[in-house]
């Protein structure tokens, strides 16, 4: 047994993200404005949420996905049962272009919602009631949305930081 609370990046997302039977503190926020359509994990299977979400339907509406981006730094072997490691993950969410999906001023109401929504995602991932043991913090950026003339992307570049199981004198 390792001599520190160890984690993996997969409990970390699904802490976040949620899973296939268990909903994740993002799943779990209620928007504070256009309130009535919560945010939903993407669940396209072997389709990253840029390849799917086109605009053309209100379901992409708050569809997210969360995955590991860039590489993994490995700064301190801490013992030889734990290492400390440095990963990043980026969050991403679709808001498609629709009238009236976000309010009478479609543009101004969009960008709003986005807004409130980033702050709202930011403020749970920066939560220490929300890191899972092993997961010494979860440090959010917000990045400027990708705008298109059909959808929008707001994504957040995650650094996480955790302790890892390892084996080197197995």
């Amino acid at each position: 047994m390792p001599s520190q609370v160890v984690t993996t990046f997969s409990l970390i997302r699904a802490r976040y993200a949620g899973t296939s039977t268990v909903r994740g503190v993002i799943e779990e926020l209620i928007p504070s404005l256009a309130g009535d359509r919560r945010f939903e994990r993407s669940r396209a299977r072997n389709k990253a949420i840029r390849d799917w979400a086109d605009g053309k339907s209100s379901i992409q509406f708050r569809k997210f996905e969360w995955m590991r981006s860039g590489p993994a730094v490995e700064p301190n072997v801490l013992l030889p049962d734990v290492i400390l490691r440095i990963e990043q993950a980026t969050l991403t969410v679709a808001y498609p272009v629709l009238p009236g999906l976000y309010g009478a001023d479609d543009l101004d109401s969009m960008e709003d919602v986005i807004r409130a929504d980033a702050r709202q995602i930011r403020d749970v991932l920066l939560d220490p009631g929300n890191l899972v043991d092993g997961c010494a913090a979860v440090l959010p950026t917000i990045n400027d949305p990708d705008r298109d003339d059909s959808i929008w992307f707001q994504t957040f570049t995650c650094e996480l930081t955790y302790y890892e199981g390892q084996t080197l004198f197995a």
